[in-house]
């Protein structure tokens, strides 16, 4: 492979990690503020709800997306964005699931657990380099 091509790959990459992230940052900022009005208000509201319905429709928005942007990738045979963009879709299902594990009472069962294990590592991930 040559440099260019390497470089090519990475900056796809790296595109779409900066594309996934930038959306949930901007609601993190946000929720850091509408929380902080709440504080300071007699009657807190239901600021949390609000967040998590937003939470919620950035998720699928990005879901789709990122489905879309894999479809296209995998048939213009683009194995390092499929893989990005496949792996970007795991985590971002991830909730989903968590909420459906919780939903049909299916804590204790394999596959949630294992799940719930991985997701915490890679939330740990972030933990650290805070």
């Amino acid at each position: 492979m040559t440099t260019s091509k390497l470089g090519s790959i990475a900056a796809a990459i790296a595109l779409r990690i900066l594309l996934a992230s930038a959306p949930l940052v901007a609601l993190s900022v946000y929720a850091q503020y509408a929380f902080e009005q709440a504080r300071a208000q007699e009657h807190h509201g239901d600021t949390g709800l609000g967040i998590a319905i937003l939470l919620a429709f950035v998720c699928v928005g990005l879901i789709l997306s990122f489905l879309v942007d894999l479809i296209v990738q995998i048939a213009r045979k683009r194995v390092a964005a499929s893989i990005t963009s496949l792996l970007i879709l795991a985590v971002l299902c991830v909730p989903f699931g968590w909420f459906a594990c919780n939903w049909f009472d299916l804590r204790g069962s394999m596959a949630c657990e294992q799940v719930g294990h991985a997701f915490g590592a890679f939330l740990a991930l972030f933990e650290k380099a805070a």
